[in-house]
């Protein structure tokens, strides 16, 4: 079989390779193509039906919106207290504060 026919795999097919549109060949005649691309849109389609049909559809909407609502209160959020400020040296403590702040002193 001549690289240029038809690659069906189920069954030998004689008829030319269809060609794109950019000028190389596609791996299939254009009958087998389009039986293929019926099939994927059909599939495509039984898929969407199912995946909406599902109670789990609903379950992820309701997850998208908690997710968004979360985004949404993150955005509008006060910017956060710095406890500590660049270049900011902190004063040394001595031992008896020290001790007295750990409360081993008592």
């Amino acid at each position: 079989m001549s690289s240029l026919h038809c690659k069906y795999a189920y069954k030998q097919c004689s008829a030319p390779r269809a060609i794109k549109r950019n000028g190389n060949l596609h791996n299939l005649c254009a009958y087998h193509r389009q039986r293929a691309n019926a099939v994927q849109k059909k599939h495509i389609s039984k898929r969407s039906r199912m995946l909406m049909a599902s109670p789990m559809s609903e379950q992820v909407i309701e997850d998208d919106e908690l997710l968004a609502n979360v985004l949404i209160e993150l955005a509008c959020a006060p910017e956060p207290i710095r406890f500590d400020t660049p270049n900011q040296v902190s004063p040394a403590i001595d031992s008896e504060t020290l001790t007295l702040l750990l409360g081993l002193g008592a």
